[in-house]
């Protein structure tokens, strides 16, 4: 079950929240599954209290003081070093302990079958050795639950219902979009895509941008400026050409920085989108789109390369963050650069 509900969390988380009872379902899940596990009932079967035993020592000479093995002198009980010549009486180890002295009974000696002697404080005992009885029934044990356990399983239940709650206030009203709805104006959409030199504002994640496409060149003129910077730039894949297109984002308002950069941008040619191109030297006319962490009302502009199929009607479009396309400028005439 705490399975269960991890997974749908990670699904929620993954995929966004879709309806308030799924929202809230993994977590009841999860929390149900805990409290479970820390409660469930262990299995006790006959054949394991068969084979339990209970060893007891039943005390037959009890002394009331130790003696050091260095130098022989008395000690109180329960005393580990020498009072006279400070040496260790006895060296720590695991296991049962001499209910007198608590010298370990690994130490003692054994003067006859189950009758041993301490070597630190000579008290005997005789060994008693007691099974579970045989013919007791199976039976559920339930695990007991401390304190803390309760604190504990109180302090998730808070952290739940606090987690809850502000899913809750995420949650959008009937008529208002949500915080993370984008919005694609009129123009600039994929049926009314801008010009060359428009500018079209969009929004989205309450962040709004202003997007223009500047310049771009195309096929040949723009094969011989990538040679020309560079004579290691590769040439496009044949029945494809290079385009280079120049872009300002303006970043108009929204809550603390905004990531920019050539992701945010795509070429469109025959309804596939081309990212732009990497590890290529730009003409230092030309330089490249930097990203940047953009502040409300800062600028940045530059130029993108892009390999796309040769001779094809192309559109440029701009996301942010995870959103789909937010607006489509259609690259169909030039002669803006100086904007």
């Amino acid at each position: 079950m705490m399975i269960i509900g991890a997974l749908l969390i990670m699904i929620t988380l993954l995929f966004g929240f879709i309806f308030y009872f799924l929202n809230l379902l993994p977590f009841i899940l999860l929390f149900i599954g805990i409290v479970y596990e820390l409660t469930r009932r262990t299995h006790i079967e006959p054949r394991d209290l068969k084979r339990g035993r209970r060893v007891t020592l039943q005390p037959i000479v009890v002394t009331s003081q130790m003696i050091c093995h260095n130098c022989g002198s008395y000690n109180p009980l329960k005393t580990k070093i020498c009072k006279v010549c400070g040496v260790r009486l006895y060296e720590e180890m695991p296991g049962p302990r001499c209910p007198v002295c608590l010298a370990p009974l690994k130490l003692a000696s054994i003067l006859a079958p189950g009758h041993i002697v301490c070597n630190f404080c000579f008290s005997e005992f005789r060994l008693r050795v007691s099974q579970f009885p045989s013919d007791q029934p199976a039976y559920s044990q339930r695990s007991p639950i401390g304190r803390k356990t309760k604190l504990a399983i109180a302090g998730l239940f808070v952290i739940l219902l606090l987690v809850i709650i502000g899913l809750a206030a995420q949650q959008p009203s009937p008529t208002a979009p949500t915080a993370v709805t984008t919005q694609t104006p009129d123009k600039g959409s994929i049926n009314n895509p801008a010009k060359v030199g428009e500018s079209v504002k969009v929004r989205a994640y309450r962040a709004s941008f202003e997007i223009t496409v500047l310049d771009f060149i195309r096929g040949e003129e723009a094969h011989n400026k990538i040679k020309l910077a560079n004579i290691f730039n590769p040439s496009p894949d044949p029945g494809h050409e290079y385009i280079l297109v120049k872009v300002r984002v303006s970043y108009i308002e929204g809550d603390g920085t905004a990531p920019i950069g050539m992701l945010n941008f795509k070429a469109i040619a025959g309804g596939a989108g081309y990212n732009p191109e990497y590890f290529i030297v730009y003409p230092d006319d030309m330089p490249e789109l930097k990203s940047v962490q953009m502040i409300p009302g800062g600028s940045v502009e530059g130029w993108i390369l892009f390999e796309v199929p040769a001779d094809r009607e192309l559109l440029i479009s701009f996301s942010y963050l995870f959103s789909d396309p937010l607006c489509y400028i259609k690259l169909e005439k030039r002669g803006f650069a100086e904007l």
